[in-house]
């Protein structure tokens, strides 16, 4: 090595004097040449790599938690002191099941009271309402159209007398109105007739309503107060021996069953799953010959044997899955345990809401027999009094106009004697005095008529306040017992679906702050993965790309494939928008077992690149704006090293995809 480096010297040296002694006038460079690199102990031990071409990947990786698909954080809405928890971390409910209550003191009471007089109120306005008053005319009608008839036919009598002698038409004519006359009269006399029998109805139904009620409503009436008094009774005395045995038979009952299934030895999953493969195997061992079978004797025996071989299988799985009780029966059975024991405390505790209930039921039936034992108010009599007083005013109206219908029919017969006798001055004056009667009969129907209209509008008018109020005190009522059962509603927590609790941060007595999250519940029949992603990489993802999952205690060297279906954004709550930094994956699980909580490899592909070039990430050094790759080369047998500027693309996992500058198959420098 020392003979090459002084022989390399002393031939650069006498060719620089040659040049000097030698060089034209004009100086021209010589082409540049690689500078040979003194190799060095570190250069000598740099790692190479070669130039691949393959698949890159762009990925986030992260640790995310199974939860459901489907959650929920249940809080209450007022402040208040707990009354009782009905449930516990793991348990299962349904939905609409009571979870939690807050003390509400008299609220029961003060809500079976509010739905009293919701109920009075509204039977008061249907009342009210059958009461409309209604507006019968008839009579004044007809009354004005007899008075016209009558105005006309004096005024045909006056023309007629004053013509000369009576035509045929003339006498038709005053038959005719004897006849009208006659008719008016007849129905003047029936109208009357009906609504005397109208009115002897009615005070009928006065009379009915004045008896005070049979000795058998108000028997039941009695029956019914006692029977809820002795209910009470009951309820204040307590459980009955018999009751506290039957309650604690129950409860030895569920502790054994419950003791018997602890008992049962169990199945690992991991023999169970591997029973399952076996099955799997015996049958793809079972079809294959059956495909291969060609009808010999040797593939007849394959196929038996195989078909021997599944049976065994199926069998052997069989009874790995009948042998040892399932979780979901273990907590079956310790579920009934805790029932049998709420009810045998519950036999030894008194309920306040029983008793308030029963109490109520006694100020109930007491009402009702005292509304029996009262007489009916003045109230309750007013609209068939009113009708009575309405009838009897009609009768007196239709009377009033009898008399105006039997002086039609009398003049009526005596403009027919006329047309025979002849006319004299005195009936022509007698017939004119006639018309001026008629009219002012006319003038006073109309006025009849009017005074009974506006009467009606102003019945109209009272019925319509009194509707008007009746209307505004049922709202009031329904507002009351609304707010009441809001209030009622509010101080209880309700399962919004079935599904799982899978926290309970509330205890009996604890004092209770409002729209704080106390219970938490989960639907566990559909379940994904929540993966919290860093800050950095939220605009990154999108919904529909595809995760990579791996979950190595629960389903060990298998990869599963999701997809993102929600990624974080502000949530909607009672408080305000939140924001929520988990990513919602969607997980096709490939067999039973997947619990809440448990963890998950997740690893979220942003880009795939395939069949592209790729160097180590190292191996790419940058100068300034220069990016480039070295790599060993020789010139003259010196080894010197050379770069080569390239146009990197993604870089991801140590990897860089290079897209111009080499080629596959090339030695590069992997870096320092």
């Amino acid at each position: 090595m020392a003979w090459r480096r002084t022989t390399l010297a002393l031939f650069l040296g006498g060719l620089v004097l040659l040049t000097a002694c030698d060089a034209p006038a004009v100086f021209t460079p010589l082409p540049p040449t690689p500078t040979p690199l003194k190799r060095t102990r570190v250069q000598e031990t740099r790692p190479t790599t070669e130039v691949t071409r393959g698949t890159l990947v762009e990925a986030i990786t992260n640790l995310g938690r199974v939860t459901a698909a489907r959650e929920s954080q249940l809080f209450f809405k007022n402040d208040g002191r707990l009354r009782s928890v009905n449930v516990k971390s793991g348990r299962t409910v349904k939905q609409g099941d009571v979870l939690a209550e807050l003390e509400t003191g008299d609220l029961q009471l003060r809500i079976a009271k509010a739905r009293v007089n919701f109920e009075q109120a509204e039977v008061r306005l249907q009342a009210r309402l059958a009461q409309e008053p209604q507006l019968d005319m008839r009579v004044e009608e007809e009354a004005v159209l007899q008075a016209e008839l009558g105005v006309k036919q004096a005024e045909l009598a006056l023309e007629q007398l004053l013509s000369v002698g009576p035509t045929a038409s003339a006498i038709k004519s005053a038959e005719a109105s004897i006849v009208s006359a006659q008719a008016a009269l007849d129905r003047a006399h029936a109208d009357i007739e009906g609504k005397k029998a109208d009115l002897a109805a009615k005070q009928a139904d006065l009379a009915a309503a004045l008896v005070p009620p049979s000795q058998l409503a108000v028997i039941n009436a009695q029956a019914a107060l006692e029977s809820t008094q002795l209910q009470l009774q009951k309820l204040l005395q307590g459980p009955s021996e018999a009751d506290v045995r039957a309650a604690q038979i129950a409860l030895d009952r569920a502790r054994t069953q419950l003791a018997q299934l602890r008992d049962t030895p169990s199945v690992s999953p991991q023999d169970l799953e591997n029973a399952r493969l076996d099955v799997e195997k015996a049958e793809i061992n079972y079809e294959g010959a059956i495909l291969d079978s060609t009808g010999t004797p040797r593939s007849d025996a394959a196929i038996r044997s195989a078909l021997i071989a599944l049976e065994r299988a199926r069998n052997t799985h069989t009874k790995l899955q009948s042998l040892g009780p399932s979780p979901w029966a273990i907590r079956q059975a310790e579920h009934a345990v805790e029932a049998a024991e709420l009810g045998l405390q519950r036999l030894g505790t008194l309920d306040q809401f029983d008793i308030q209930q029963a109490e109520l039921n006694i100020r109930k039936a007491q009402a009702q027999l005292d509304s029996l034992l009262a007489p009916p108010t003045a109230q309750d009599l007013s609209p068939l009094r009113n009708q009575i007083r309405t009838l009897e005013l009609s009768i007196a109206s239709a009377a009033a106009a009898i008399p105006s219908a039997e002086a039609n029919l009398a003049a009526a017969q005596a403009r027919l004697g006329d047309l025979f006798i002849g006319t004299s001055e005195v009936t022509i004056k007698d017939q004119e005095r006639r018309i001026e009667l008629a009219r002012i009969s006319l003038q006073r129907a109309k006025g009849r008529l009017a005074d009974r209209q506006a009467g009606h509008e102003r019945t109209l008018e009272s019925h319509a306040f009194d509707v008007q109020a009746l209307q505004k005190s049922l709202e009031q009522a329904r507002l009351d017992l609304e707010q009441l059962e809001g209030r009622d509603f509010e101080s209880k927590l309700i399962a919004p679906f079935d599904g799982l609790i899978t926290r309970v941060d509330i205890f009996p007595g604890d004092t209770i702050a409002a729209y704080r999250p106390v219970i938490f519940i989960s639907d566990p029949t559909k379940l994904i993965i929540s993966a919290d992603i860093g800050e950095g990489d939220l605009h990154r993802l999108a919904v529909g790309q595809q995760v990579e999952i791996r979950m190595q205690d629960q389903f060990p060297d298998q990869l599963i494939l999701g997809k993102i279906t929600l990624i974080p954004g502000q949530v909607r709550t009672q408080t305000g928008l939140i924001p929520d930094r988990s990513t919602k994956i969607d997980v096709p699980w490939p067999g039973p077992g997947v619990e809440i909580g448990m963890l998950a490899r997740v690893k979220i592909i942003l880009q795939r690149l395939e069949n592209v070039l790729l160097v180590p990430q190292s191996a790419v050094r940058t100068v300034g704006k220069r990016q480039f790759v070295e790599y060993n080369d020789e010139i003259n047998g010196v080894p010197v090293k050379r770069s080569r500027n390239v146009v990197p693309g993604l870089s991801s996992g140590g990897q860089t995809e290079i897209k111009d500058g080499v080629e596959e198959g090339m030695v590069i420098l992997a870096g320092a």
